[in-house]
């Protein structure tokens, strides 16, 4: 794969900014002091997030719709969202030059290192168009036409680098453990006995991207006759739609989950969001073949109709 070297940041910068003042960029998505996602006409300082708070892919899904050339730089798992949001018609990405981070994880809220980050099997991204990666120096990769072209603009030392293979290791020792734990209807309820229907964990996810949320429309809370039928058959329980939920947006969402975290992150009553998800996406990933945030082109499995598939259900 074709690349350049940079000393360091600052010389990249320089490069990038170069450009800005040509006119060839209009604007460059990263993340401010806090960790939150802002477009800038000039770089200043670090690219990526010291601490991971809040996916950037909704708000450069956003920001891409303004058809301006703009770069964003992102996390693997932020660039797998934000293909996943252009294939649900949320973004554009036709101007949008996406510079994805060979990533080795990064800190929390609290300056930990993360779980989904020690398990991810994410490392380099799938779909975009440069990779870049801090080793002796930065480098910065080309992996589409729109990538060369901007690595065309930029000085730097000439190279070839091949990004580094994934392992999944700790990924499948995590997967194990999680599904042990999360065996039939007791397992659940054991799971998700603390969860207090916060909606937090849906409300950062950067897939979950209705415009209109059934979970928070006035039909998933229920009419009063609706409730008047539960409460005489003594079903009003908490448990039930606490499953529900979490039930409901797995069935919705695990086919497009990214392995970011941030749902387990987000829980206030320290729930396994992040590992119940984990286990229902990969078995979703395993039964459709489909790896989201792969290809841009390759259309999500219920948009399409196999007229063999899923026989074995019944």
């Amino acid at each position: 794969m074709r690349a350049k070297r940079f000393e360091d940041i600052d010389d990249l910068t320089r490069n990038l900014n170069r450009l800005a003042e040509e006119g060839k960029i209009e604007g460059f998505c990263v993340r401010d002091e806090g960790g939150r996602p802002c477009v800038l006409r000039h770089l200043k300082g670090a690219v990526f997030p010291e601490r991971y708070v809040m996916s950037a892919a909704p708000l450069v899904a956003r920001w891409s719709t303004c058809q301006l050339p703009l770069v964003a730089f992102l996390l693997p798992c932020e660039t797998a969202a934000l293909v996943e949001l252009a294939k649900l018609k949320q973004a554009t990405l036709d101007n949008l030059t996406v510079v994805s981070l060979v990533c080795e994880g990064v800190a929390g809220r609290d300056g930990q290192e993360r779980v989904a980050c020690k398990v991810c099997r994410r490392r380099v991204a799938q779909s975009t168009d440069m990779h870049i990666a801090f080793v002796e120096g930065v480098v910065v990769a080309a992996a589409t036409e729109r990538g060369e072209a901007l690595l065309d603009a930029l000085n730097g030392q000439e190279l070839e680098w091949q990004p580094p293979a994934d392992d999944t290791q700790a990924y499948e020792a995590f997967m194990a453990e999680k599904r042990s734990k999360m065996q039939g209807w007791e397992g659940l309820r054991s799971l998700f006995a603390d969860c207090i229907l916060c909606h937090n964990c849906m409300r950062v996810c950067p897939v979950c991207a209705c415009a209109h949320c059934y979970f928070e429309s006035r039909k998933a809370q229920g009419s009063g006759a609706v409730w008047e039928a539960r409460i005489r058959s003594d079903a009003a329980q908490f448990a039930r739609e606490v499953l529900w939920f979490h039930l409901g947006r797995a069935f919705h969402m695990s086919y497009l989950c990214v392995g970011c975290g941030l749902c387990g992150d987000a829980c206030p009553a320290g729930v396994d969001v992040f590992g119940f998800f984990a286990v229902a996406s990969d078995a979703a990933r395993k039964r459709f073949a489909y790896e989201p945030g792969r290809n841009l082109n390759e259309p999500p499995p219920l948009v399409v109709f196999e007229q063999n598939e899923l026989d074995d259900v019944g």
